[in-house]
């Protein structure tokens, strides 16, 4: 299971990711949305690439960070 809660990010002045939550817990998720809306930021928060501003992510339990 993935569990995102309160993530933001930001770059500068832009906000790109504010307080988002939610879960996953198996299965093929798919993500769509306008380009520049975040969706490579949040994937790579996701991961492990790219810190969040705040919030945490765990995966199985585990804190990613």
């Amino acid at each position: 299971m993935i569990s995102v809660k309160n993530i933001t990010k930001s770059y500068g002045e832009l906000d790109v990711i504010s307080d988002l939550s939610f879960e996953i817990e198996g299965g093929i998720l798919g993500i769509a949305a306008p380009k520049g809306s975040g969706k490579t930021s949040l994937l790579n928060i996701i991961c492990g690439v790219t810190p969040a501003d705040s919030g945490e992510i765990l995966v199985d339990g585990l804190d990613v960070w």
